[in-house]
């Protein structure tokens, strides 16, 4: 489950993480950011991809309008965290090693210039990816999850997310160390 959260969480992180101009690594306070910003359209792909899956009575049918509002209140503040993820994640050599290298020099260059062009095509996205990404036998899993992480601060919810990521394998640039307070 934790998995399907994770890679949910990751791909509507695919618009989360940040990195410094040429810098090697994702600040974990900008994908913090990019979670807290995600996790509405997230929330909403889970709800319809599952909602035959979960039951009526279920966290995500009585509580997910409720979860998903304090992360929703705070979208707009988190958005120039989100593209400076996605200029980021859309120049770094693992999105390169994907393909559609062109295009993800123009992608990089709109979030740099113009990220505001880019939110609607953003928001599309996660909601896309996250529905195609889920397996209606993980919806359960994933519900149960996002019921877990419901009583945290979106802070908090999203350094989890940041946290796991930093400790996967996979397509996405590795996390910048912690910077302690």
């Amino acid at each position: 489950m934790m998995k399907s959260f994770a890679a949910a969480a990751a791909l509507a992180a695919l618009s989360q993480p940040a990195m410094a101009q040429g810098a090697t690594c994702i600040a974990q306070e900008d994908m913090t950011a990019a979670t807290i910003y995600a996790m509405p359209i997230i929330v909403e792909s889970v709800q319809r991809k599952c909602s035959a899956q979960l039951p009526s009575t279920g966290f995500l049918a009585r509580n997910g309008a409720a979860f998903a509002k304090p992360y929703r209140a705070q979208q707009n503040r988190h958005w120039a965290a989100t593209a400076r993820v996605l200029t980021a994640f859309t120049s770094s050599p693992q999105a390169k090693s994907l393909g559609g290298g062109e295009q993800l020099s123009a992608f990089s260059s709109l979030f740099k210039d113009q990220p505001e062009v880019m939110r609607p095509f953003v928001d599309a996205s996660i909601s896309s990816m996250v529905a195609s990404k889920i397996k209606v036998q993980d919806c359960a899993e994933i519900e149960r999850g996002m019921e877990l992480i419901a009583p945290l601060p979106p802070e908090n919810a999203g350094g989890i997310v940041a946290l796991i990521l930093d400790s996967a394998d996979g397509n996405m640039p590795k996390m910048c160390p912690l910077k302690r307070k």
